[in-house]
C-alpha cells in the first residue's frame, strides 16, 4: 500500500495512494502577493500599506511585527487616522479577527501579536482607513499533530501510534518522521540517514516498508523478518512504489533487486502485496498501461486500458475522462469520477471513488464489480476500499464514522484478511 501531504518531496507521477489531506487542511504551496496599496494612486495622493508584502508564520505560533502605514501623500506620515486590519480565517489577536488602531507620528499601526492558527496554508490581511484599502499574503505552516489509528479487525478501537508528532502517516501503523526516519509499531525501524520518501504495505498481518534515503539508495524494512534492514536492490535514485518494488530514474520497474518492466519506459506506477506476491500497474510514457507480478513470473501483460490513463492500483485505473477500469473494463457508473483509489485482497481488486457530484462509490471484482455507495459525507476524499476522509476531518469505514471526536489532517488505509486498516495525523490543537 501506498498521500495527498504531508510527506517528504516526491516524484509527482508515482502514485502515493492513500496519502491524503483534507480538504480542508492541506499544505499549501507557498505563494506571496504583493502588498496592494488603496488604488492606483495618483500624484500626492493619501496611501494605505503594509510595510511588508508577505509575512510567514508558524501553525500553533504567535506572529509579531505586522505594521500598517497611512500617509497623505505617498511619503509624507499621516498620524492620528485609525486603520482597521482584518484577519483571515482561525488567526485572531486576543481572540478578535479584527483589530484597530491609530497611527502614530510615522503613519504606522502595529499590531499585537497575532495567532496563528494550526491548519497552515496561505491567506490575506487586509486593511483599511477612510476610503483606502491595503493587502498583503501570510503563509503559514502545519502545526504538528499526533498521530492515531483504528481498523476494523479490532471494533473500530482508536488507538495512539506511540510516533513524534508531525508524522505523516505511510501504511498501516507506518509513519515517516519529520526528521526522516521510518517508524512502525511505536518505534523507529529505519537506519542510519534521513529518509526522504517512503511506502508502506499491509499484508498478512505483517507491515512492510520501502524506502529511499538522502543518499538515494533503497532500502525495504519489515515487521515480518523483525525488522532486518536489506537493501532494495533498485538503482540510486529510484522512487520507492511499495514493499519491494521501485521505479528508477529511467523508467524501470524493479522488483525484488531484479528489472522488471522490460524494454517499457514507464511514467507512472502503483505496487501492491498481496499473499507474499508484489503487483505492479503501470502507465508508459506513451500512456499505453501494462503490468506484471511476482505470482506470474514477472510476464508482463497490457492492461486493456484506454491510453493515458493513471494506475491506482493492480489492474486498476482511472482514465483521463473519469472512468474506474478493472480488469480491462470499465467498472464505474454514469458520470466522472474525479478520485479513486485501488487496493488488493485475496486475490480481488478493491476500488473506492469520489464523482463529480461528491458522492462516495465502491466496486470489486469480489462481488462481480457490483456498485454500491461509499456510505460517506458528499465530499469526502477516497483512502482506501471503504475507507473516506470526510471535509470535516472524520474517517469514515464501511458507512460509519469510526475517528471519535479526532479532526484528521491526512490518512492512509488498506485492507487486509478482509479488513480495514486506518492510520491518521489530527490536525493540532493549539490550546
Amino acid at each position: 500500500m501506498a498521500p495527498h501531504t504531508f510527506p517528504a518531496p516526491e516524484n509527482e507521477n508515482i502514485q502515493r495512494r492513500t496519502i491524503v489531506a483534507g480538504a480542508a487542511w492541506t499544505i499549501p504551496v507557498i505563494a506571496t502577493a504583493l502588498a496592494a496599496p488603496s488604488a492606483a494612486a495618483s500624484p500626492n495622493a493619501p496611501t494605505l500599506a503594509f510595510t511588508q508584502s508577505s509575512y510567514t508564520a508558524t501553525g500553533c505560533g504567535t506572529l509579531t511585527g505586522v505594521q500598517v502605514r497611512r500617509t497623505t501623500d505617498g511619503s509624507t506620515a499621516d498620524a492620528g487616522e485609525s486603520v482597521t486590519v482584518t484577519l483571515p480565517a482561525g488567526y485572531t489577536i486576543n481572540g478578535s479577527s479584527t483589530y484597530t488602531g491609530t497611527t502614530d507620528a510615522a503613519g504606522l499601526i502595529t499590531l499585537p501579536p497575532i495567532s496563528v492558527p494550526a491548519t497552515g496554508g496561505t491567506a490575506t490581511f487586509t486593511a483599511s482607513s477612510d476610503a483606502l484599502n491595503a493587502s498583503a499574503s501570510v503563509t503559514s505552516t502545519v502545526a504538528d499533530g499526533l498521530a492515531f489509528q483504528t481498523s476494523s479487525a479490532n471494533g473500530y478501537v482508536v488507538g495512539a501510534s506511540g510516533v513524534p508528532s508531525g508524522s505523516t502517516p505511510i501504511g498501516w501503523n507506518s509513519y515517516l518522521t519529520s526528521n526522516g526516519e521510518v517508524w512502525i509499531n511505536g518505534a523507529k525501524r529505519s537506519g542510519n540517514g534521513v529518509v526522504t520518501q517512503a511506502v508502506g504495505e499491509l499484508d498478512g498481518g505483517n507491515t512492510y516498508v520501502g524506502y529511499v534515503n538522502s543518499t538515494g539508495n533503497t532500502v525495504k524494512v519489515s515487521s515480518a523478518n523483525g525488522y532486518a534492514l536489506t537493501g532494495g536492490g533498485a538503482p540510486v535514485g529510484s522512487t520507492a512504489l511499495g514493499w519491494n518494488a521501485f521505479l528508477s530514474p529511467a523508467g524501470e520497474v524493479w522488483i525484488n533487486g531484479t528489472k522488471v518492466s522490460g524494454s517499457h519506459v514507464v511514467s507512472q506506477a502503483v505496487a501492491e502485496t498481496d499473499g507474499g506476491n508484489t503487483y505492479v500497474s503501470w502507465v508508459d510514457t506513451d500512456g499505453k498501461a501494462f503490468g506484471t507480478n511476482s505470482a506470474n513470473g514477472y510476464v508482463i501483460g497490457a492492461s486493456g486500458v484506454p491510453d493515458g490513463s493513471t494506475a491506482i492500483g493492480w489492474n486498476a485505473y482511472l482514465t483521463s475522462d473519469g472512468e474506474v477500469w478493472i480488469n480491462g473494463a470499465k467498472r464505474s457508473g454514469a458520470g466522472v469520477v474525479t478520485q479513486a483509489v485501488g487496493e488488493l485482497d485475496g486475490g480481488n481488486t478493491y476500488v473506492s471513488y469520489v464523482n463529480s457530484t461528491g458522492d462516495t462509490v465502491k466496486v470489486t471484482s469480489a462481488n462481480g464489480y457490483a456498485l454500491t455507495g461509499g456510505g460517506a459525507p458528499v465530499g469526502s476524499t477516497a483512502l482506501g476500499w471503504n475507507a473516506f476522509l470526510s471535509l470535516a476531518g472524520e474517517v469514515w469505514v464501511n458507512g460509519t464514522k469510526v475517528s471519535g471526536n479526532h479532526v484528521v489532517s491526512q490518512a492512509v488505509a488498506e485492507t487486509d484478511g478482509g479488513n480495514t486498516y486506518v492510520s491518521w495525523v489530527d490536525v493540532a490543537d493549539c490550546d
